[in-house]
């Protein structure tokens, strides 16, 4: 059995938001654990996210507020990782501390560029 609906219908379902898909259930949760030098902390909340991608993206942000606070403190910053599990705790991606750091400091660790280097 085909089941047409008029235009009028469709438009005022999809602006009330009744044909849009439930963002809530296309989030998954990820957690992202902290692989120091010494120890591991593990996330036990996680946070939902869109997407692997997104999850990523959110330990890179992670990384950078961390060296950050670690910096003002004057401390060692000893985050080798952040592994990205899924709620079974399957590793599904791992964003290394030098990976989210590296356009931030590597420039300075490149020495001077062009010809006018002070050599």
């Amino acid at each position: 059995m085909t089941v047409r609906l008029r235009t009028e219908t469709i438009v005022a379902a999809a602006s009330s938001g009744s044909f849009a898909p439930n963002k809530e259930r296309l989030m998954q949760v990820y957690f992202l654990h902290l692989n120091l030098a010494q120890e591991h902390v593990v996330d036990t909340d996680g946070v939902k996210l869109s997407d692997l991608e997104a999850a990523k993206s959110e330990a890179r942000e992670t990384i950078r507020e961390l060296a950050a606070e670690y910096i003002k403190m004057g401390k060692p910053l000893t985050l080798w990782s952040i592994r990205i599990c899924d709620s079974d705790d399957r590793l599904l991606a791992e964003v290394a501390t030098a990976e989210a750091l590296h356009e931030f400091i590597a420039p300075v660790f490149d020495g001077p560029q062009g010809l006018d280097s002070h050599a």
